[in-house]
């Protein structure tokens, strides 16, 4: 359900509002303020809650310079100024520095309404063209969008399209008013009965049309519910045979609840209905499925919900598919789409407008998302990957991977998410896309896999990345100086030096230094979780270093070549770590403890490490003899477990300032140590590498090394 303004905390934010300010105007007079009334209450309530109000709007038609004079807002400021008994200030640029200088001077309960949007058109129809650099600005200059123009909400525009993928977004009152009114007539009884028969007695006739599959889109979830009720009371032995796919939500009312169902009973469906001999033939969907869901038996596609434009095309590209023996699918329109779809049309193709490619969405998003990619790459030279050469490819590919790490955080979630869109358009627009521009996708999915594999937060499949441009990486692994780590660490032989010193030099050389670091920080990450099995006390110490080095590098106080210096003394501080117990003579548990007992430095000034060291023994016997099941769950078991960690304490005369905090924290290692015994991590499932590192099968997945060119790093096998 779309948010509205009351969804939103105002208190101190920036809030766009986009407004219908068009307003019929003569001899520069405003004849009917009427569009002007209609926006006060979502003003008055931004107001109200101390927000810093910035408005939009267009007015008129803007072809020419002449238009300006005529289509100007001053006089919309004058008479807002007027209805809200309040200064509004007036900025005569659309954007630039005087924008910036006024929003940057505003206080609570400011209005601030910008020129015109339209007069951006005379700059390449930046307005009307949904130009994303200008919807990009426009979003910049504030926290929160809300879109209050009911008359142009269709409308592909910047100022409200185009806003809304940069901001949080939701609707004002007056489009939260008109939506209501017209679900009151779409939701009629006396209509949904009719519509249900219509359907019903339409899909019979058409059930045996491939595997049955049909749609049917409603406006809202109130009414797809109702219809969906209508249609099983006709058709009682139906009830396998339609569902409906909505997101749950608590405040639905109960009944909903069976219907609706969990995340889980959605995916489920989604399984059910993309199978072509699965009982589920019809679902019942509002927004869910409109996109990015492909079922090619789908045949039929009822619509009964308003849809413009992009949104339009997106739903009909689903039912629209060729597929065996259906060369298009059928669209029935029960709200008067015809319009819309012309007009959709007109604006996202240029050829076959008597018809509805099933591709056409798909072809307009892959070209807008490449002029998304082109831009986030500016400045990057790519050329090399459209050249034969697999070795180039393989280089432009890290190159490019390395890019994309080197920006913040943000950046970095835009691409991804960018890139994403872009591969999910290109798999349904292939077929009518030149070679040089599927090559160009296909280094952007590419990278983006890359992204995502070095940082853990993907894996490579089939469906992210063109089978031709594995085989590429395949073939170049060993030929460019590329060490896919998992692959070493395959169970036949899984004890292998990753951190050897020729190794460690080579992450020094590396020309990629971002992917490096990455790397590298997963690699020692992978570590300190192991020492929070093991070692309370240590695994939080590194995970604080680790942290605090990380936080240097994102907020770039040091550079690449920096933070890999950093995390290799870091990386050799862990080491070291496994290493020091062993020379008291205590194993890791009682390691363990005596780290626990000495968290506190002062302790060591007070007491005599042999000390130390013994209690730390008899500290481990007494945990392991006292250890029973669940004792850790049972406050009685726990208590007489703190008595006796106490008594131990006492007997060897530990500071007693220091003791509670010592107890807690034995307490808390206790507890770990008896995970440990329980879990039993067999060898199977673990790998220890030479230096200490130890690692699970799954930490390999997505690890790799992009090296400098002519280096080589060997993976030393340990035999004994």
């Amino acid at each position: 359900m779309k948010k509205t303004i009351r969804d939103f905390k105002l208190n101190n934010k920036k809030v766009i509002i986009r407004c219908d300010f068009n307003v019929p105007l003569k001899d520069w007079k405003i004849i009917d303020d009427t569009r002007i009334k209609n926006s006060l209450k979502t003003i008055q309530y931004a107001i109200d809650k101390n927000a810093k109000v910035i408005l939009l709007s267009h007015l008129g038609r803007i072809k020419e310079d002449q238009d300006k004079i005529k289509n100007n807002l001053k006089i919309v400021a004058d008479r807002l100024s007027d209805l809200l008994a309040k200064k509004v200030i007036f900025v005569d640029e659309v954007v630039g520095d005087k924008v910036k200088t006024a929003i940057q001077n505003m206080r609570v309960q400011d209005v601030v309404l910008l020129q015109n949007t339209r007069y951006e058109d005379l700059n390449d129809k930046k307005e009307s063209g949904c130009d994303l650099e200008f919807a990009k600005e426009l979003a910049s200059y504030g926290d929160i969008f809300i879109n209050d123009a009911f008359g142009t909400i269709h409308r592909k525009h910047a100022s409200n399209y185009g806003i809304s993928k940069y901001l949080e977004s939701g609707i004002g009152f007056l489009v939260e008013e008109e939506l209501a009114k017209l679900e009151t007539v779409i939701g009629a009884q006396d209509r949904l009965d009719m519509l249900s028969k219509d359907i019903i007695e339409h899909y019979e006739q058409r059930a045996d049309i491939l595997n049955g599959k049909a749609m049917i889109v409603c406006m809202t979830r109130k009414i797809a519910i109702n219809l969906y009720k209508e249609i099983i009371n006709k058709r009682p032995d139906w009830k396998e045979q339609v569902k409906v796919v909505l997101t749950d939500n608590n405040d639905d009312p109960t009944e909903w609840h069976e219907i609706v169902g969990n995340k889980k009973y959605r995916d489920d469906l989604a399984t059910e209905f993309k199978d072509e001999k699965s009982k589920l033939k019809i679902v019942i969907v509002v927004d869910m499925w409109l996109t990015g869901f492909d079922v090619p038996d789908l045949a039929t596609m009822y619509i009964d919900k308003p849809m413009r434009g992009h949104n339009l095309m997106q739903a009909i590209a689903r039912v629209n598919r060729v597929y065996k023996d259906k060369e298009a699918g059928l669209i029935v329109d029960y709200i008067g789409i015809g319009a819309d779809l012309r007009n959709a049309l007109n604006e996202y193709t240029n050829r076959d407008r008597d018809k509805v490619p099933d591709i056409t969405a798909a072809y307009v998003i892959v070209k807008e998302k490449l002029e998304v990619m082109r831009d986030f790459f500016y400045g990057f030279d790519y050329q090399a990957f459209f050249s034969s050469s697999n070795q180039l490819r393989l280089r432009t590919l890290a190159d490019g991977i390395n890019y994309v790490l080197s920006k913040d955080e943000e950046e970095k979630k835009d691409f991804i998410a960018e890139a994403t869109a872009l591969s999910q358009a290109e798999t349904l627009a292939r077929s009518i896309l030149d070679e040089q521009t599927k090559l160009e996708v296909e280094f952007f999915k590419g990278v983006k896999v890359g992204v995502n594999k070095i940082t853990g937060k993907g894996h490579l499949t089939t469906t992210e990345v063109n089978q031709r441009i594995l085989k590429v990486l395949e073939q170049a692994i060993q030929e460019d100086g590329i060490i896919d780590i998992f692959k070493a660490a395959e169970r036949s032989n899984p004890e292998i030096s990753i951190l050897s010193e020729e190794y460690l030099e080579g992450i020094k050389k590396s020309k990629n230094k971002n992917i490096a670091a990455e790397l590298l920080r997963r690699l020692i990450d992978g570590n300190i979780r192991v020492f929070k099995r093991t070692n309370l006390v240590k695994s939080e110490l590194f995970s604080q270093k680790m942290a605090e080095i990380m936080k240097k590098y994102n907020n770039r106080l040091i550079t690449s070549a920096e933070v890999i210096e950093e995390l290799l003394n870091l990386s050799k501080e862990v080491v070291e770590a496994r290493n020091e117990g062993k020379e008291k003579g205590l194993t890791d548990d009682e390691y363990a403890f005596y780290d626990a007992l000495v968290k506190d430095p002062n302790v060591l000034k007070e007491m005599q490490d042999e000390v130390l060291i013994q209690l730390a023994h008899e500290l481990t016997e007494t945990v392991r003899n006292n250890r029973t099941v669940d004792w850790d769950k049972k406050e009685s078991a726990r208590a007489f477990m703190r008595r006796e960690i106490k008594r131990l304490l006492r007997k060897y005369h530990y500071p007693p300032t220091k003791a509670d905090e010592a107890v807690q924290t034995v307490v808390r290692q206790a507890e770990l140590m008896g995970e440990n015994y329980d879990i039993k991590i067999s060898d199977e499932k673990s790998i220890e590498m030479q230096h200490g590192i130890e690692y699970s099968e799954n930490d390999f997945e997505s690890l790799s090394m992009v090296a400098e060119e002519g280096e080589k790093y060997t993976i030393k096998e340990d035999n004994n």
